[in-house]
């Protein structure tokens, strides 16, 4: 399964919500509460959502995009997370019925964030 490496802090997970449904697994591999803004981007890189994201100690999360963020529903774009400390480890997911597959995310994007 592709994951990113657990001291990646800076990733991007791309997404298509028009014919799939894209979805993502964050675990938090530290002793330490990890914080994580993260900022949906459209495909012309605008920022149309933001939110932040808090992982306790030897936690996870997994979660649709357009479940959490309305805002990709039936659109394509990027998720970009920055996670503080020593990172995080992150799984893409998507769904088409009842198929599913895995995907990289990206790491070592260097974005410009307001």
């Amino acid at each position: 399964m592709p994951i990113v490496n657990q001291f990646e802090s800076h990733f991007v997970l791309m997404f298509d919500n028009t014919a799939f449904t894209s979805a993502i697994a964050l675990a938090n591999p530290t002793l330490t509460s990890v914080v994580i803004p993260v900022y949906v981007r459209a495909m012309s890189g605008q920022i149309i959502d933001q939110r932040t994201i808090t992982l306790g100690p030897y936690s996870h999360t997994a979660f649709t995009l357009p479940d959490t963020w309305a805002s990709t529903a039936g659109r394509r774009g990027v998720v970009e997370f920055q996670a503080s400390g020593f990172g995080v480890g992150a799984l893409g997911l998507r769904f088409s019925g009842s198929a599913f597959t895995s995907f990289h995310v990206l790491s070592n994007f260097d974005w410009l964030v307001p």
